[in-house]
């Protein structure tokens, strides 16, 4: 103290810099050190409490192993002195974000021989928490290990079907994925090891689910949530509940899906799991998208997406940026929107995630679409449906490719080039409560309503926009729907639709606008030139808060459909984003009665 070295406090003291800290600890030996950590540890078992206590524990523990290591036995020590270090990393491990977590079990597995009855399940962990980051390579590298050193163990083969059932899963390969799953879930059964059993049919309804083989989905984490339920695993039960609310949310029931959340966070929150909570309040923040509530989730993803940063979940993180990137879009940010699917996009690439990787593209593809960027829409669009029309897994993606495309299309007039995107105008395989699959029907409905077949654009959208009990109407449906009623003449059925539109709650400023123009045309069939312009006027107001160039384009065309001396405009932002737009021109001729 005398030399400024040290403060004190009362009874308490602490070197004054982690320079004279260093100087200190390096001069004393190290059998000292061993037995000094140790001690620590040991102090900190019996008076501590807390994951901060737990963790110094584990690091004290961890010293003293490291020090022994080199030096032999040391007098003083505990005998057991790696198998305490090992439990307390791997306890100080559960909990951690992924990368701590990955960090500390590799410590751990410094200390356990190849032949350790410990070292697979450490393995099998490791590989876990490395297969959620994406880190593939090396989840397979440490499931492999932990079966050369199983010795055959039934149980270690369990989990070594378990782990390589996810890194099949996360690389894209779901059909093995689910081989390996049925597999594991058996071997757990012969075992009598309920709770293992029960999150391999909970991960391969995951796996369904990816796949929106729906029934099945549910079948396997509703089976899984009973057995979870007959241990008394209250992780297992809570992560079973946000898997049932995720399959709810896929197949658009929201209403259910809110339920299910709650169940699920109530569950999360009783064992103090944050992480769970966040990823709770993530898929939340997803529902209220599609409910229409976009400021609710635009700030469930901020916090969601700032959650998964702090905790190391670069896909948590990259989910959420596709989600405000579309609460953007369909706000009018459109240049922000571009910005979040951009950096979605870069999180994507850098696991490896191709179909969440499909998820960013078509959301980017629809803002540099609405942005005016058409050429480099168009070649995204193009890209991406060649390399995710190669294999039968890649279904989905192509399907959201095809849709994000057909809509795309749509936008900018070119009615024959959306149903080439979507490949066929026929509907008869889709659903419109399932997410996704409502916007593909309103497009394709759409694209026939440029071509000029009113008729059968009526039939494909009064599907899309028929009354869903947990959504109501859907309102992108209903808009165009009122389009196509004026072209048929059925002018009162238009208005309503356009009041509807404008009562949903679900309606985005993109709905509004068609709305209005819809009115517009009401107005102009029945002779009331007045009317027509403010509805115009209203529809102008509407796009002028947004950056969505080709409805500023769109409103232009409808105007000069109404009055020819508004056509210079109309060519001039024709122009401007390079298309001829031939579908809104014929549809607008023909909803004008010329």
């Amino acid at each position: 103290r005398d030399k400024d070295l040290m403060l004190l406090d009362r009874e308490e003291w602490s070197f004054r810099s982690d320079l004279v800290r260093d100087v200190a600890y390096a001069r004393l030996p190290k059998t000292d050190r061993a037995r000094r950590h140790a001690g620590i540890a040991e102090y900190m078992v019996q008076h501590g409490e807390g994951p901060r206590v737990i963790d110094a524990i584990a690091f004290h523990y961890r010293r003293a192993a490291e020090n022994a290591r080199e030096l032999g036995r040391v007098p003083g020590l505990p005998a057991d002195i790696d198998g305490l270090a090992v439990e307390w990393l791997r306890r100080a491990a559960k909990g951690k974000a992924a990368d701590a977590s990955i960090r500390l079990l590799g410590q751990a597995l410094t200390l356990v021989a190849d032949d350790h009855p410990e070292r697979a399940p450490i393995l099998l962990e490791r590989a876990r928490m490395a297969a959620s980051q994406h880190q593939l390579s090396a989840a397979r590298r440490d499931v492999l290990d932990a079966r050369a050193c199983s010795l055959g163990r039934p149980d270690i083969e369990a989990g070594v079907c378990l782990r390589l059932g996810e890194v099949e899963h996360r690389s894209g390969d779901f059909d093995h994925a689910i081989v390996l799953y049925t597999e594991a879930t058996s071997q757990f059964r012969r075992l009598g090891d309920v709770a293992g059993a029960a999150e391999a049919l909970r991960l391969s309804g995951i796996t369904y689910l990816f796949t929106s083989r729906f029934e099945e989905a549910e079948a396997a984490i509703l089976a899984a949530l009973q057995a979870f339920e007959d241990v008394v695993d209250t992780h297992g039960i809570a992560w079973s509940w946000q898997n049932l609310a995720w399959i709810s949310f896929a197949r658009g029931r929201l209403g259910q899906a809110e339920r299910r959340i709650a169940r699920a966070v109530d569950f999360f929150e009783r064992i103090g799991d944050d992480s769970g909570v966040a990823w709770c309040q993530g898929l939340l923040a997803y529902i209220r998208l599609h409910q229409g509530r976009l400021d609710e989730a635009d700030t469930l993803s901020a916090t969601a997406f700032v959650d998964a940063r702090e905790r190391g979940e670069r896909w948590g993180e990259g989910m959420m940026l596709v989600l405000r990137s579309s609460v953007h879009l369909w706000s009018g940010r459109t240049a922000t929107a571009l910005r979040r699917a951009e950096d979605a996009l870069e999180a994507f690439r850098d696991l490896g995630d191709a179909f969440s990787q499909t998820q960013a593209l078509a959301v980017y593809a629809r803002a540099l679409t609405l942005v005016g960027r058409i050429d480099d829409a168009a070649n995204v669009l193009d890209d991406a449906q060649r390399r995710t029309g190669d294999s039968p897994r890649s279904e989905n993606m192509a399907l959201l490719i095809s849709t994000a495309g057909t809509a795309a299309a749509v936008d900018i007039g070119d009615p024959e080039l959306a149903l080439t995107r979507a490949g066929t105008e026929s509907i008869d395989n889709l659903d419109p409560t399932i997410i996704g699959q409502g916007d593909r029907i309103a497009a394709i409905g759409l694209a026939l309503a440029q071509l000029g077949r009113f008729d059968r654009a009526r039939e494909v959208l009064e599907r899309a926009a028929r009354e869903e009990p947990d959504a109501g109407r859907d309102p992108n449906a209903l808009a165009s729907l009122a389009l196509v009623a004026v072209a048929l003449g059925d002018l009162d059925l238009a208005l309503d639709l356009v009041v509807a539109v404008d009562a949903s709650t679900r309606s985005t400023y993109a709905d509004h606008t068609m709305a209005a123009i819809a009115e517009a045309f009401v107005h102009h069939r029945r002779g009331r030139a007045v009317a027509a312009a403010d509805a115009l006027v209203r529809g102008r107001a509407i796009v002028a808060r947004t950056e969505d160039r080709v409805r500023e384009m769109v409103l232009a065309m409808a105007a000069a459909a109404m009055d020819p001396s508004t056509h210079a405009e109309a060519e001039e932002r024709r122009r401007a984003l390079g298309v001829d737009a031939h579908g809104w021109v014929s549809m607008f001729r023909a909803l004008s009665g010329s």
